[in-house]
């Protein structure tokens, strides 16, 4: 029978032991603050909502059946986002509505104990008559020294008295305070309810659209499928065509540079005949001179100012048209759920209402400005960096030019099928590798 009952005791202490470390691994801790989880909430809102006016221009054009999908599924993704940020708001009110609620009871404990104290305090005084007979205690001393002590004695008592009566004041105070905090937690935990049920509401409904786009989608399979595959084709083109002009400049630069190289050599062999004594500074000088680039666009001081200012501007570049329209194609892979249409973009496109004029999202030097297989095409160089703007209808820069930053490089230009203008904006390296453009440019 012992023997039994301490299995059972050992089994219970382990059970005790095991369950915390599971319930943790169930529901890890948030680490962000309500504040934080708010603001969070305010930016996933913004962008919500910017998709949705999205989605209003696109109802109203013919043929964006895809730019429509890739916002709905951006904004499924952004609501569940939501939805899981309003669930961890509604653990930390929990725990502030929990630990409240045991600040309060312990305080209302404190209240009680303090003002049972003063009620004894109290009762002792009217037991000795205390306040009533003060000259009678004071006089009633035996000599100069006892009744000095004895006034002492009521004066602290009578601070006592006083420091008894702050002390419930200020716990009442607090009690009071926290009453507020537990209303206030109830109240957001009331909203945050509301708030979460009407973003499952939303989610719904957009899961609804995104099944009737792809319902749509479907029934012109083909047909979308073949613009796809037109569309791609122009934009291999012009890959191709911008990792030529690359590699060009790249074997130009090079050769300046070799060029530059040896200028400095030859300056050095007549500076050791004319001065022989200054070798030493002439080395010291050219050291710096002679440190190897690592790109061949970084070799002069502007070209490697450009591609740090380019580089740290990353997250804060302009966008290249004002806030209107909307991205009708975002970098990446792209892949149509239910259907067989999918397809990569090196780039982003944007759709606009009308020829908006197209801006330079960086200073640098215009590469190449001309016709490519996605209508015509300016390209910038801004150090190792460089920035594709296509599908315009005319520019308004000549190739060879320097421009800054805000600088009107041309107009956007029509569709194929006439319905709308666009921009294709593409942002490679130098060896050609593609960046995201939306992550290079500052929030909408």
């Amino acid at each position: 029978m012992m023997r039994f009952f301490l299995v059972t005791l050992f089994l219970s202490f382990l059970f005790l032991c095991i369950n915390p470390v599971q319930a943790q691994k169930k529901t890890p801790p948030i680490t962000e603050t309500r504040e934080q989880l708010q603001q969070k909430q305010v930016s996933l809102q913004r962008e919500i909502d910017d998709l949705n006016n999205t989605l209003k221009i696109i109802r109203n054009s013919r043929q964006q059946s895809i730019a429509a999908i890739s916002s709905v599924l951006r904004k499924i993704q952004l609501r569940k986002q939501l939805i899981r940020n309003t669930k961890n708001e509604l653990r930390k009110i929990s725990d502030t509505i929990y630990i409240t609620n045991l600040e309060i009871i312990k305080t209302q404990n404190e209240l009680d104990t303090l003002k049972k104290n003063y009620v004894q305090s109290l009762m002792s005084t009217y037991e000795h008559r205390i306040s009533f007979n003060y000259l009678y205690f004071i006089l009633s001393a035996h000599s100069f020294n006892d009744a000095f002590k004895r006034l002492v004695y009521y004066k602290k008592f009578c601070q006592f008295r006083e420091q008894q009566l702050d002390a419930i004041v200020r716990k009442q105070e607090e009690l009071k305070n926290q009453v507020l905090v537990l209303a206030d937690a109830k109240i957001a935990q009331s909203n945050a309810l509301i708030d979460q049920n009407k973003q499952l509401s939303l989610l719904n409904d957009d899961v609804k659209e995104e099944n009737q786009i792809i319902s749509k989608l479907k029934s012109k399979e083909t047909v979308i499928g073949r613009q796809i595959r037109t569309k791609q084709s122009q934009r291999l083109k012009l890959q191709k065509m911008v990792a030529n002009i690359i590699k060009r400049e790249a074997i130009a630069q090079a050769k300046l540079e070799a060029n530059r190289k040896r200028q400095m050599v030859l300056k050095k062999s007549k500076s050791k005949k004319n001065a022989p004594n200054v070798e030493e500074s002439d080395n010291a000088s050219g050291s710096g001179d002679n440190r190897e680039a690592v790109s061949s666009f970084d070799a002069t001081e502007e070209g490697r100012q450009q591609s740090m200012q380019f580089k740290a501007a990353f997250g804060r570049l302009p966008w290249p048209v004002e806030h209107k329209g909307y991205i009708s194609l975002h970098y990446g892979n792209y892949n149509i759920p239910d259907t067989h249409l999918k397809g990569y973009s090196e780039g982003i496109e944007m759709a606009l209402p009308d020829a908006t004029p197209v801006k330079s999202i960086a200073d640098g030097v215009v590469s190449f400005a001309g016709e490519s297989g996605d209508g015509k095409v300016v390209l910038v160089r801004s150090g190792r960096y460089f920035v594709s703007y296509s599908h315009l209808s005319k520019f308004t820069i000549k190739q060879g030019a320097t421009i800054s930053t805000g600088s009107v490089l041309g107009y956007a230009g029509k569709e194929s099928d006439q319905s709308n203008y666009i921009l294709f904006l593409m942002i490679t390296d130098d060896k050609g590798h593609p960046f995201d453009p939306e992550k290079w440019l500052q929030p909408r």
